[in-house]
């Protein structure tokens, strides 16, 4: 223990310096110690794990500035670490990041282990609220296999989805929400003509992104839970997408009473799933015309002694899932073709022998879906579509490690942290994709077409869990972004809206703020409506 006298001189030194070096002395220390802490591994690290990324705060760790934008830590990581694996310490728990192809493919085959249904039945509790009913569990509804009350055994999700989204069911849910799409295409092009009529210019000012939204979305709602749901509910859309911008808060467990807009919104929408599920006559009503996807599940999970609440919340996994990224994908697929100079041309004519003219008078133009989708009939716009996935999809893969691994990317992977394969990092890569890994090229997929598929590509996650809606979501966004191109003339007056990078993101990025355009009718449109199959209308 020192002296009372120095204690004294050092007290009455200290208090002779003046303000300002007192400051400065003291934001020098704090500046030492946190360095001397980065210095020193947490308690919890083991030596042969992945390295931490240095933080300042013990238990809150990354969580501040992950929260606050995820995209400057990954950043940060990747200058550090360059693609190796590292650790973020998120709400006090271990997450271990892994982005080269290699390391996401060991953890990819590591499926004992490293878990998927563990880091989805977190996710269905955080995000979707959804708790253990009596006669059956979360984690029991993902692994399947239960019996169920008609004798039948529960097939786990993922298979189940897997078979409704291909063959015939997929066929189905494609022509019902084909015709929608272009059902609400020609009603909004109508009520534009009309609109515009005296108006100088002949344009519309309008939010891009929330006319793509309402478009596509009322669309396939319409086409997948019944032609009357939305008429019931009108406001489902716009709560699902109040619940969309905030999921990163749920996904985080942050508490409710700091993002009460974000829970406000998933309540809404289970109260309104509980009534279109329902045993009621109005339930009944409402469910005619939709499809298995929708009411199949729920009616599994219903012989499976799920709750209504429980079932809804199941039901709104695929409500939101339906929506989350179509929209946006669209938004910045139609962007990157009308701001690419020369660009618009290209894509017009490739597309446009997809569009017939009327068979008779006052019908709409027809289009041909199939040679539309064909990859080798329209090489340039399948290009831009898988370029523009490249470039605005975040998608993030989740593991839970049940066992500690060893063996991934030299480290040993310890039970009881999460894994995250982040896409986004390794789509921007230069070593992947070359110096100009960060700039949109809309042939990049033409000249090196195997390049959009594999692990340095994963707009849709990979392994045993790839989405297995991503043929449905292809078809939709290009469906929809050549009708609209097809239909209407846009201009972006203040250019390439910022890529919203800091808001932590589970599919597709938004714009920073709102992204205007006007929009008007274009006249080769009206020509080909006008015209019949008889004459050819060049678009």
């Amino acid at each position: 223990m020192l002296p009372t006298a120095l204690l004294e001189d050092l007290a009455s030194a200290w208090t002779d310096l003046a303000a300002p070096t007192r400051i400065g002395i003291m934001g020098l220390g704090v500046f030492l110690g946190v360095q001397l802490w980065n210095m020193i591994p947490p308690k919890d690290s083991q030596h042969d794990e992945p390295p931490y990324l240095p933080y300042s705060i013990p238990w809150v760790g990354h969580t501040l500035a992950f929260a606050r934008d995820s995209s400057r830590v990954f950043h940060t990581a990747l200058q550090r670490f360059g693609l190796q694996p590292f650790t973020l310490k998120i709400a006090g728990q271990k997450h271990y990041v892994l982005t080269h192809p290699s390391d996401v493919q060991a953890v990819f085959k590591a499926s004992r282990s490293l878990t998927f249904d563990g880091s989805t039945a977190e996710v269905l509790k955080l995000i979707y609220g959804m708790t253990d009913d009596p006669d059956i569990s979360v984690e029991e509804m993902l692994h399947g296999g239960k019996h169920l009350a008609d004798g039948t055994i529960m097939e786990d999700p993922h298979t189940w989805f897997r078979r409704e989204l291909s063959g015939k069911p997929l066929e189905i849910m494609t022509e019902r929400s084909v015709s929608e799409i272009h059902r609400n295409l020609d009603v909004e092009f109508a009520r534009l003509v009309e609109s515009t009529k005296n108006v100088a210019d002949g344009k519309e000012d309008v939010g891009a992104l929330l006319w793509a939204r309402n478009l596509l979305s009322d669309a396939v709602t319409a086409a997948c839970f019944g032609p009357t749901f939305l008429k019931r509910f009108p406001r489902t859309i716009d709560a699902l997408w109040e619940m969309d911008d905030g999921t990163y808060k749920l996904m985080y467990g942050i508490p409710e009473m700091f993002a009460k807009e974000v829970y406000s919104a998933r309540e809404e929408l289970v109260e309104t799933l509980k009534t279109y599920l329902g045993d009621t006559e109005e339930g009944v009503q409402l469910r005619k015309g939709a499809l298995p996807i929708v009411v199949g599940r729920e009616e599994v999970m219903k012989l499976a002694g799920v709750s209504l609440d429980g079932r809804a919340r199941g039901v709104l996994t695929i409500l939101q899932a339906f929506h989350t990224n179509s929209a946006p994908t669209s938004f910045w697929f139609i962007l990157y073709c009308i701001l690419t100079p020369g660009l618009l041309p290209r894509i017009l004519a490739e597309i446009s022998p997809a569009y017939s003219a009327p068979s008779a008078p006052g019908e709409q133009p027809t289009v041909d879906v199939a040679y539309l989708t064909n990859q080798k009939a329209c090489p340039l716009f399948h290009s831009v579509y898988t370029e523009v996935l490249r470039l605005v999809s975040s998608t993030v893969s989740v593991r839970v490690v049940d066992q500690d691994t060893p063996n991934i990317g030299g480290y040993t992977l310890y039970k009881g942290a999460k894994v995250f394969c982040p896409g986004r990092p390794l789509q921007l890569s230069e070593e992947f994709w070359g110096a100009e890994a960060k700039e949109f090229k809309a042939e990049r997929f033409i000249t090196r077409p195997q390049d959009g598929t594999g692990l340095k590509m994963r707009p849709f996650g990979g392994g045993p869990t790839l989405c297995p809606g991503r043929h449905f979501a292809a078809l939709e966004v290009k469906t929809f972004v050549a009708g609209a191109l097809m239909r209407f003339d846009f201009e972006f007056p203040e250019g390439m809206p910022e890529m919203d990078v800091k808001t932590p993101c589970l599919g597709v990025m938004r714009s920073v703020g709102v992204c205007m355009t006007k929009i008007s009718p274009r006249p080769e449109w009206i020509k080909l409506c006008a015209s019949t199959a008889e004459e050819k209308i060049a678009c």
